[in-house]
C-alpha cells in the first residue's frame, strides 16, 4: 500500500473537481480557477516527472496569464529539492511546507463526535465561505462556487442552528478518502468540531469501501491529524509564481 502514491493520484481527482479547465504538459498537469485568480491554491500544477514541469515552464507561465490568473504554485513532491531550487530560481517564492499524511482508515480513531449536529453539503462554496473564515483569506467561496459535485465527492458541515461553523471534504479515488478543506470558523474553535466531522466523514467513506485516507496536513490541523493516527510520509513543497501589482 504506497499511501505516498495513493495521495497523488487523490489530489489529482481533488483538482479535476475543483479546476475551470486543466492542461497536460507531459508529466505536469496545470490546473487553472480564473474565479479565485489571485490564490494560488486553486491555481497549481500536480507532475508524475519533475523534469516536465521544468520543461513545459514557459508554457505553464503563458498558460495562467492567457487565463488572467495573477498567482499560481507548484506542489513539489518530497525529495524534489533540485525543482524546488530551480523553481526559487525561476521566480517562484516558497509558500509553506504541509505534511503529506496518510492512515490505513482501520488504523484511524474515528470515535470522536461532532458536538453540534452534523448535516451533508451539497453546496461546496459553503465550504468555501467557512474556510475563508477560519483562514482570513479571500478566494475560496468563488473557486468552490463551479466544483464539480459527484457521488465520489462528498462534504458535511457541524451546524451552530442554521448555520455551517465547520466543514471537511472528502473525495474518494480508488478506495483512497482524500481529506480537503477542514475548518472551523474562530468563533467555534476549542469544541473538537473538526476532528468530530472528520470521524463522521471517514466512518462514511469505509462503509463505501475506503480502507485508506491521505490529506495534506497544515501546521495548525497536523497535530490533531497525527493524534488521529495519520503518520507523515515527507513534506510537501508549495512554490507559488505571483504577479505583483505594479500600479498598488
Amino acid at each position: 500500500m504506497d499511501l505516498a502514491a495513493r495521495q497523488l493520484a487523490s489530489h489529482h481527482a481533488f483538482y479535476e473537481r475543483l479546476a475551470a479547465q486543466s492542461e497536460r504538459l507531459g508529466g505536469a498537469t496545470a490546473f487553472v480557477t480564473p474565479a479565485a485568480r489571485d490564490r494560488s491554491i486553486p491555481n497549481a500544477v500536480l507532475y508524475d516527472d519533475p523534469g516536465a514541469v521544468l520543461a513545459g515552464h514557459d508554457d505553464l507561465v503563458a498558460l495562467y496569464a492567457a487565463a488572467g490568473v495573477r498567482a499560481w504554485t507548484v506542489w513539489v513532491r518530497p525529495g524534489d529539492e533540485a525543482l524546488a531550487a530551480e523553481l526559487a530560481a525561476r521566480g517562484h517564492a516558497a509558500d509553506g511546507t504541509p505534511a503529506l499524511m496518510g492512515a490505513a482508515i482501520a488504523d484511524v480513531d474515528l470515535s470522536a463526535s461532532a458536538p453540534l449536529p452534523v448535516a451533508p453539503l451539497e453546496d461546496w462554496e459553503t465550504v468555501g465561505a467557512v474556510n475563508e473564515r477560519a483562514y482570513g483569506v479571500t478566494g475560496f467561496a468563488a473557486a468552490l462556487a463551479g466544483f464539480r459535485v459527484d457521488d465520489r465527492s462528498r462534504a458535511w458541515a457541524a451546524l451552530d442552528g442554521d448555520a455551517p461553523v465547520a466543514t471537511v471534504g472528502v473525495i474518494e479515488e480508488e478506495g483512497d478518502a482524500y481529506v480537503c478543506f477542514v475548518a472551523t470558523d474562530p468563533a467555534a474553535r476549542g469544541r473538537g468540531l473538526c476532528r468530530g466531522l472528520m470521524a463522521h466523514a471517514l466512518r462514511e467513506a469505509a462503509a463505501r469501501g475506503c480502507t485508506t485516507t491521505t490529506l495534506e496536513g497544515s501546521p495548525m490541523g497536523e497535530p490533531i491529524y497525527t493524534r488521529m493516527g495519520y503518520g507523515t510520509l515527507g513534506r510537501l513543497q508549495l512554490w507559488e509564481r505571483r504577479i505583483r501589482d505594479e500600479s498598488a
